[in-house]
């Protein structure tokens, strides 16, 4: 057997033993590079090379127990923390759901949230690498869909475009979750595409925008923006664009200034919102509700002074504020809180992957949850300038509950098996 050939049967011999399939070749690159290194040192010192190869390949020890520990070491990373967190999550949304749900139509209720769950545990077992393998067709198709869907819709309710599905109607709204993935996918078919790559992201970002504030839904759009700024700075300081990286940056910044600024003009606007909840000056009905629910609620348990109708609303408008006044303000606080730790805890992992699929996913998909949810939030004690947010997996609907239910399935798959994209890209798009 020639030396070269006896390096790469003991690195494939090593590789063998390691289950995970899609780090393996990772594996057993990182072995023969450094088995190619000690032949190449005892070369230098004058070695026969068959002596050269044998020597380094007794030096690295029995196959089998190196790949054994290998195989320790790299294994998919199970995510049962932030299931666990996820599921209190769709828990405790199902339990506010119930509250005042009449018995007919509990089954149902709680029949989605476990498809939910069920649709989150498929995608979280799925491979997230085949995004990567059809990353531009797969964005390109999201937004022609879309743009077909959204210019050619008719019906509205409440102002909002809603596509009909037989006896369903599907809000449009929902466009503002799946649009940070179509940006992330096609950001990452922009590897070495220079400063046109970076054009090429920020006009399709801009379409996308254009799509949700003509459905409308200026919260999705304004959320949309930030995550999309998010994603182009992390790509751009990472050069994934092949291009000087504060070039980069400053090419994506300026023109998130300028949406910045546009953006502040409304906001402006809109903030007389916040300013009239805390002065009293102007109050709308639910500004006005929301207080009166406010101070009525107890630490723990139920509060008084509003009807049984006025609790209604408060429940299909501000699921959060429903809970403080139907539970306790101790009630209120643990949902923001487990809300707040998913989160933070999403985003630090998305942060540390190395790979910029796995990176771009999980931004996509943590940036908008933790958007959703600070919104969602202030929304729900009236001082939200935005409206129609929600907050992820408490009162969004089913549709919306499904669609976050999937991608945090997908985001999860990330942090579960985004190793194996770790030392290089190998899943490179067409």
């Amino acid at each position: 057997m020639q030396p070269d050939e006896k390096l790469k049967a003991y690195a494939d011999a090593v590789g063998q033993q390691v289950r995970w399939k899609k780090i393996r070749p990772a594996v057993q690159r990182e072995i023969e590079a450094h088995l190619y290194d000690q032949f190449s040192a005892y070369c230098a010192d004058g070695m026969a090379e068959q002596e050269a190869a044998e020597k380094a390949v007794r030096q690295m020890g029995d196959a089998q127990s190196v790949g054994l520990q290998l195989d320790r070491v790299h294994r998919p990373k199970a995510q049962t923390g932030m299931l666990l967190l996820a599921g209190l999550l769709m828990l405790t949304g199902m339990a506010v759901s119930l509250l005042p749900a009449q018995p007919s139509g509990r089954f149902g209720t709680a029949a989605s949230y476990f498809a939910a769950f069920g649709l989150m545990l498929v995608c979280y077992f799925a491979d997230f690498t085949l995004l990567g393998r059809f990353a531009r067709k797969i964005s390109l198709g999201i937004a022609a869909l879309a743009a077909f869907v959204v210019l050619t819709a008719k019906l509205r309710i409440m102002g909002r475009l809603v596509l009909p599905l037989g006896p369903w109607n599907l809000s449009l709204t929902l466009l503002a979750s799946v649009f940070p993935l179509c940006l992330a996918l096609f950001v990452y078919s922009m590897r070495g595409k220079g400063y046109a790559g970076i054009l090429l992201c920020g006009g399709l970002s801009v379409l996308l925008a254009g799509l949700l504030v003509h459905i409308p839904s200026i919260s999705g759009a304004v959320l949309f923006a930030a995550a999309s700024l998010g994603m182009l700075c992390t790509a751009a300081a990472r050069g994934w664009f092949g291009t000087e990286k504060k070039k980069s940056l400053c090419l994506v910044l300026l023109p998130a200034a300028a949406v910045c600024a546009a953006a502040a003009s409304v906001l402006f606007l809109r903030g007389a919102n916040v300013w009239s909840h805390l002065t009293g000056e102007n109050d709308s009905f639910f500004s006005a509700l929301v207080k009166r629910a406010v101070n009525g609620a107890a630490l723990i348990g139920e509060g008084g002074t509003l009807t049984a109708q006025e609790t209604q609303l408060l429940w299909k408008n501000m699921p959060l504020c429903f809970v403080m006044y139907r539970l306790g303000v101790a009630a209120a606080v643990l949902i923001v809180l487990l809300a707040a730790v998913f989160c933070i805890l999403g985003l630090a992992k998305a942060m540390r992957e190395k790979s910029m699929l796995a990176a771009l996913t999980a931004l996509s998909v943590i940036l908008m949850l933790a958007m959703q949810a600070a919104v969602g939030i202030s929304e729900s004690f009236g001082f939200g300038m935005f409206t129609g947010t929600g907050i992820p997996f408490i009162g969004q609907g089913t549709a919306g509950l499904m669609l976050n239910a999937a991608l945090t399935g997908f985001m999860l798959s990330v942090f579960r098996t985004g190793e194996a994209l770790r030392e290089n890209e190998r899943i490179l798009p067409e």
